[in-house]
């Protein structure tokens, strides 16, 4: 399989190359000025079948969207943020800002000495 895509990416390639010596920078300009102006009126006016062929994947999006859980579903979930809790799960967010400078800075030495 891997070597069927890149055997067509080569070819692709290789069509372009061929085909970049016929076109000129000012023609691409002007396709791309063009389509600035045809793209809002094709759409006006196919937006039914646009819609009609971009519905089932919508749907389907939506219902593999919905098999992800979500942290939210979860029932007694409780947010404990390391930087914030000892190993004993103390809660340190009330002690004064020295005394939280310190223990990072403990912790960070500790870091240091480890392989």
């Amino acid at each position: 399989k891997s070597n069927g895509r890149t055997l067509k990416a080569l070819v692709g390639l290789e069509v372009v190359r061929r085909l970049s010596l016929f076109v000129s920078v000012p023609f691409m300009v002007f396709l791309a000025l063009n389509s600035v102006f045809v793209v809002p009126y094709v759409l006006e006016t196919k937006w039914d079948l646009i819609q009609q062929h971009l519905q089932p994947v919508k749907d389907k999006a939506t219902i593999l969207f919905s098999m992800v859980p979500k942290y939210t579903d979860i029932k007694d979930a409780q947010l404990q943020d390391a930087r914030l809790q000892d190993g004993q799960g103390h809660d340190f967010e009330d002690e004064p800002m020295e005394e939280k400078k310190r223990r990072m800075m403990m912790s960070r030495r500790k870091r240091r000495m480890c392989p």
